[in-house]
């Protein structure tokens, strides 16, 4: 018999095992793939971003609505004590000049073994090829004191596993080839849980515009990217990159995650501005100068944007075979209105096949912030991307696996 079972072998769901197996609890992880950590082993292209040099409350802050429920657990497991972590795991971490955290060596692959490592010396084993499919709570009548366990955890084999806590960590739906699918969600329900909805987020968007996605392969290093519903807006600005399904790239992935948090988010628009340094009357000014030669329109404005972007500006402004120095002040607006204000209409996106994370899950309302517990099940846990929690690129949503791991694990020692 467990005092804990863990389900989900993943960064949040190894990193509970840990913290509950430090408070001589007897854990059993168990775990649905073949083998641990598939979706670790790609994060960040491999090298694993495994966290970021922000302190507890600047990195709570830029995680936005979820700011509120993480304060807790940050506070108490931050991103300076996963770095901590995992030195006394024998990972050196190596901070950018942005703020974000690597393995000085290794990668993914590194971490990872870091943590099997130390779940081995815990005599916490990892039962793979499991897939849960129910867990009961059982009657106490009957039982003698301190001889009851709880749960009964069945998994889809017909296989049984009792435990005195249980820890849900089986991820979102992202990726779903590295096991996750979504089972945690069914799990919740079967408890009562509320499952606030799931949809994409950081993924690439799609673009019906055939002469947007013939601009596959161009990047732009710097555009500030708005996107627009209705009354709803919201901006990042960052490197794009144009592919032939339509938009990627870290602005792009960065304000999808924010998009998803709109209802009916599969169709908005996204308006770049293609010269964020410039405002509009510097903009035109310069364009006034730039334009005072012989050629053709679109040469001018490659000067300030890739040769096809350019070409596209040109055709759009309805400008492309006038002379440039012969353009009205008029023409020269559109043109300024075109570079600063470029409308992408989005038709959907990659889904959940190509996602990073999810956004929704299990609703923050219903858990401790604490202890990760359910307010409607006590003895039932749940950290990592199972819950409705989500942050930006940068280290932040393995962090937030790392810091409700830890608080799920102790709340479950405890």
């Amino acid at each position: 018999m467990d005092d804990v079972i863990v389900i989900g072998a993943g960064p949040a769901g190894m990193v509970a095992a840990v913290a509950a197996g430090e408070a001589n609890k007897r854990v059993r992880i168990l775990e649905r793939m073949q083998q641990p950590g598939r979706k670790l082993l790609l994060s960040g292209g491999s090298r694993c971003n495994i966290t970021n040099n922000l302190n507890a409350r600047e990195f709570v802050q830029a995680c936005g609505p979820a700011a509120k429920f993480l304060h807790n657990a940050v506070g108490r497991f931050d991103p300076r004590a996963t770095m901590d972590f995992f030195a006394k795991l024998g990972v050196r971490i190596r901070v950018d000049a942005d703020g974000r955290c690597y393995p000085a060596q290794g990668g993914a692959k590194q971490v990872l073994d870091a943590l099997q490592i130390r779940l081995h010396a815990l005599h916490i084993p990892i039962k793979t090829g499991v897939r849960v499919v129910k867990i009961e709570q059982q009657d106490a009548a009957g039982r003698p004191k301190g001889k009851f366990w709880p749960f009964k955890v069945i998994a889809e084999d017909g296989s049984t596993f009792e435990c005195a806590n249980v820890i849900i960590a089986t991820g979102g739906m992202s990726y779903p080839v590295t096991g996750s699918s979504g089972d945690g969600y069914a799990l919740a329900r079967d408890f009562g849980h509320k499952i606030t909805p799931t949809r994409p987020g950081e993924v690439g968007l799609t673009v019906a515009d055939s002469r947007i996605r013939a601009l596959s392969g161009l990047s732009v290093d710097d555009v500030l990217v708005t996107a627009v519903q209705g009354q709803k807006i919201a901006k990042i600005q960052g490197p794009i990159l144009f592919t032939h399904f339509g938009i990627s790239g870290p602005a792009v992935l960065d304000i999808s995650r924010l998009v998803a948090q709109w209802q009916g988010a599969s169709k908005f628009d996204l308006l770049l501005d293609l010269q964020p340094n410039y405002s509009a009357n510097d903009l035109d000014l310069k364009l006034a100068e730039m334009l005072n030669v012989r050629g053709l329109l679109a040469t001018v404005i490659a000067e300030l944007l890739p040769e096809r972007l350019a070409q596209l500006i040109a055709q759009s402004s309805g400008q492309a075979k006038k002379p440039p120095a012969r353009l009205s002040a008029a023409d020269r607006r559109k043109i300024v209105d075109l570079i600063k204000r470029f409308p992408v209409s989005i038709s959907g996106n990659r889904g959940f096949a190509e996602a990073i994370v999810t956004v929704g899950g299990v609703d923050l309302e219903q858990i401790n912030p604490k202890t990760m517990e359910s307010k409607l099940v006590p003895g039932i846990y749940f950290c990592g991307e199972v819950l409705d929690l989500d942050g930006p690129r940068g280290g932040f949503n393995l962090q937030i696996a790392w810091s409700t791991g830890w608080a799920a694990g102790t709340g479950s020692a405890s």
